[in-house]
């Protein structure tokens, strides 16, 4: 546990985030970084209470901390000598030696093909409804603030709770067809070029 709390608080430095709750989310959410504090698997439970880095950090000022970084720094350059060292000595390079994925030993060689499509990505669809749905409340939103510092006159009808229930009736539809999908999204497109007509009015 002690050595766990010891990684958090090197974590902080560099995370450029100053508020513990944000810090302990943010591993909350992050496998690398639960892997960095040394948990044995992803878990989206938080991994310790936000005050428990203040009372660690209290024993560990920043000057002990930025020791413990020269010396993590300083033993990880010894290692990687120690292995060059090692792999010069070496009859067989590592890359050629065989094992059982190269029982052949040839060297490494090709194209290395990465798969991102475990990455979070914010990102909609397209032609989803949700996104005509976002855009619409946006204008919503903008057509209040105008009419809130007078640039209107009186607030125009907008029709938004009629906009906002036929978009409830497009998505919570667990199996929607195309013309149905045409339909919702010509909709919430008609609501939308109002709203544009009166923000640039």
């Amino acid at each position: 546990m002690e050595g766990k709390r010891g990684s958090e608080c090197l974590l902080k430095p560099v995370s450029n985030i100053d508020f513990n709750p944000e810090l302990v989310r943010q591993i909350q959410e992050t496998p690398y970084l639960q892997y960095f504090i040394g948990l044995p698997k992803y878990t989206e439970e938080p991994p310790f209470d936000p005050s428990t880095m203040v009372w660690f950090r209290k024993r560990l000022p920043i000057d002990q901390l930025a020791a413990i970084n020269e010396q993590i720094i300083a033993f990880n350059q010894r290692r990687l000598a120690a292995n060059s060292d090692q792999a010069k000595g070496s009859e067989h390079p590592k890359a050629d030696r065989p094992d059982a994925a190269n029982p052949q030993g040839l060297p490494n060689r090709g194209t290395l093909t990465l798969d991102a499509t475990c990455a979070p990505a914010n990102v909609a669809y397209p032609q989803d409804i949700n996104l005509l749905n976002q855009t619409r409340q946006h204008c919503e939103k903008l057509i209040d603030a105008f009419y809130k510092t007078g640039a209107l006159m009186r607030r125009p009808r907008i029709y938004c709770q009629k906009a906002h229930k036929d978009y409830l009736a497009c998505a919570r539809t667990k199996r929607r067809s195309n013309k149905k999908r045409r339909r919702a999204i010509r909709k919430q497109l008609q609501y939308i070029r109002r709203d544009r007509k009166i923000i640039h009015q």
